[in-house]
């Protein structure tokens, strides 16, 4: 078996001699296999598109909170505060009236007067807007706000008897409020809704008065006091 020759420049004389000396054959199928003709560029890497998916998270966060920011600007701006001061408590205000308001009485006061004040702050329903239904439905949304307000708050003036009643007397108040918004979004009278709502406060501040005359229960005297 003689070598293929090294001397022959041209591919045509390697292959013509590829078929009777398999060395040549062998070199001439490793030239194929590296033809630069053969080979060819990668096609090119598409660009990668971000996915709307992702993106929109972040978007939904900037909106929110921008809207909330808008929010607390626009209650700025009315001249409303966000929380008031009452004593050694503070007291987040949610509307310019009612329970849910500024008008809330400290807790420093006697007991009789932060249950007159209560009463006051009740019957400034009827100072406020509320004609159209979504005058309304909005002032409504208010006056239970506030009766949450008085559920969750201390009032210390009170005695323990008098903020059971208070708490049981909200629970009460607030759902009749419950009612009437569910009665107003489904289709009823607004006049005979704001008349049941008015009836509503009149009892509400009827009855504080009427427990701000009441004598306070005297407190039951310690059973595990040794006897004298």
């Amino acid at each position: 078996m003689r070598p293929c020759s090294a001397d022959v420049p041209s591919s045509t004389a390697c292959r013509s001699e590829s078929r009777t000396n398999p060395v040549c054959l062998s070199l001439f199928s490793n030239r194929a296999m590296i033809d630069p003709s053969n080979q060819r560029d990668p096609p090119p890497k598409e660009r990668s598109v971000p996915d709307p998916r992702q993106a929109a998270p972040i978007t939904l966060r900037l909106v929110t909170a921008w809207a909330v920011a808008a929010t607390i600007l626009a209650v700025l701006a009315a001249g409303q505060s966000l929380s008031v001061s009452k004593g050694d408590q503070r007291i987040a205000v949610f509307a310019d009236w009612g329970w849910a308001g500024v008008s809330m009485p400290p807790q420093h006061v006697s007991r009789d007067d932060y249950l007159n004040r209560l009463a006051e702050v009740a019957e400034e329903w009827y100072r406020v807007e509320r004609e159209d239904p979504l005058s309304l439905s909005r002032r409504l949304g208010e006056l239970r706000q506030g009766c949450s307000i008085l559920l969750l708050s201390r009032h210390r003036p009170l005695t323990s008897e008098d903020k059971t009643w208070l708490v049981e007397s909200c629970r009460s108040w607030s759902a009749r409020c419950d009612g009437y918004l569910i009665a107003l979004e489904s289709g009823s009278e607004p006049r005979i809704i704001r008349g049941q709502i008015d009836r509503l406060i009149d009892e509400a501040a009827s009855s504080l008065r009427k427990r701000a005359r009441r004598a306070p229960d005297p407190v039951s005297p310690d059973d595990s006091s040794p006897a004298s």
